[in-house]
């Protein structure tokens, strides 16, 4: 691609910043080279307008989006500043897998650039967000490819009502040089194929065929940006087009009445918000990219149980954990009444409060018989019935033996059932997470502690 494409290419831009741009490309145009080290001469500096590596604050990674916005890094953005959108992926996957990285915070000052570049970048910025908070701050300009960006995050703030927001809308140009070369002497002839291929050509006058096809592309484009608006901030399309997407520059809160921002911050105060945790509930699965022709998969249970295998048996296991502890609660609930029931009816009222009394305290059936040895009957029948703490004392002294004086032997299912149990409680103390989570974990690392853990239930 030549330098007038990319200059009569679709542009998500301010129209001051086009016209430089514009500019800069006449000046290019008429064979009066931007002569680089004069520039810098006159600004009394070196055109050092190379990006930044993001900084690391309070955890927060900073990723400064200041300037045009291009794909690459060249001329435009060398003389005026500017970010790569390539450089910015790069920069983007690298906070993301940061492990002193627990939240991105982009830094916007930017008047928008080129469409080339940017929707790459907005997906990522989107799929980013299952992974950590992303929010978006601007102190001076947030505007077109730059706001699209930061419709990607997951909240946009700006530092004070000066702040200038918006300017959603594309825009290209069709520069007719053949007047400018005809008074050189020179004359431009393109051969082609293909109808369309230079259908607006630079080197001729803007026919109706070549208007309506710039008009379809710019059109196209511009949809494009509405939805990934859309998509990013969480409304419908026809909000956006409503209060947002007509192109108009919005100050300050004028920005935050139309939806465009989510609130008023200073930098420091912002990062301050983010690493106390205040956006980390908004981190979930991404809702997915806006692409343009995508294709909707529907997923039904049968396509997931084939494509997905592992996390069918990840999810099972986790419905099973918890599942599984409410089923053995009610049937103990259920049976525990039925017999307390049965022995009130054949034993009278005042026997069946005594072991109802007894049951309540949360002793088990064996720890009962085990006390009967350490105990004289008549202080488990009696009218005040003895405590927990004092039943579990006086296990405690009569030993682990059963009624029989013999050491109970539990079996090898019931050793691995238990064990299964061990290693969840010791992951969920190391992982601080839930017992869920803990199973699902231990179920694919101790496949057959688990096998015997299930098989203890049945």
């Amino acid at each position: 691609m030549n330098l007038a494409d990319i200059v009569n290419g679709p542009w998500a831009v301010t129209p001051q910043m086009l016209n430089e741009i514009r500019g800069i490309y006449a000046t290019h145009l008429k064979g009066d080279k931007i002569d680089l080290e004069a520039v810098e001469a006159r600004l009394g500096r070196p055109l050092n307008n190379e990006p930044k590596p993001y900084q690391v604050v309070d955890g927060v990674a900073v990723i400064e989006i200041h300037g045009v916005i291009g794909k690459r890094m060249n001329m435009f953005t060398r003389i005026s500043g500017g970010v790569s959108t390539d450089r910015a992926r790069l920069d983007l996957a690298e906070a993301l897998d940061d492990p002193d990285v627990s939240a991105i915070l982009l830094d916007i000052d930017s008047p928008g650039g080129s469409v080339e570049g940017t929707p790459d970048l907005y997906n990522e910025i989107l799929a980013g967000r299952s992974v950590m908070p992303i929010v978006a701050f601007s102190d001076g300009t947030i505007a077109s490819a730059a706001y699209w960006l930061a419709a990607a995050t997951h909240k946009i703030f700006i530092a004070n009502d000066a702040t200038v927001v918006g300017s959603i809308g594309v825009v290209a140009a069709h520069q007719d040089i053949s007047g400018a070369e005809a008074k050189t002497g020179v004359k431009t002839t393109e051969i082609t194929a293909g109808r369309y291929k230079r259908v607006a050509s630079s080197y001729k006058a803007l026919d109706d065929e070549g208007r309506a096809d710039i008009q379809a592309r710019i059109d196209y484009i511009y949809g494009y940006f509405v939805d990934s608006v859309a998509a990013g901030r969480g409304v419908s399309v026809d909000t956006v087009l409503e209060k947002m997407a007509d192109g108009r520059i919005f100050i300050g809160k004028q920005s935050v009445e139309n939806g465009l921002v989510d609130g008023v911050a200073a930098k420091a105060d912002l990062i301050a918000r983010i690493k106390a945790g205040e956006f980390d509930d908004l981190v979930q699965p991404a809702a997915g990219v806006v692409a343009a022709n995508q294709e909707v998969k529907i997923m039904d249970i049968a396509s997931l149980k084939k494509e997905h295998p592992a996390l069918v048996a990840e999810i099972e296991a986790e419905a099973l954990a918890k599942a599984l502890p409410e089923a053995e609660t009610l049937a103990i609930t259920g049976e525990r009444t039925r017999v307390l029931d049965l022995h009130q009816a054949v034993f009278g009222e005042e026997a069946g409060t005594r072991l109802s009394s007894i049951v309540n305290s949360g002793v088990n059936a064996d720890q009962v018989k085990a006390l009967a040895g350490a105990l004289p009957t008549p202080t488990i029948v009696a009218q005040e019935s003895p405590s927990r703490a004092e039943i579990l004392a006086a296990l405690e002294a009569a030993g682990p033996e059963d009624v029989d004086g013999k050491t109970p032997v539990k079996s090898e299912e019931e050793d691995a059932a238990q064990a299964f149990e061990t290693k969840i409680k010791e992951y969920r103390v190391e992982h601080d997470c839930s017992r869920g989570k803990a199973m699902s974990k231990m179920t694919r690392e101790w496949p057959e502690l688990h096998k015997a853990w299930l098989e203890s239930k049945q």
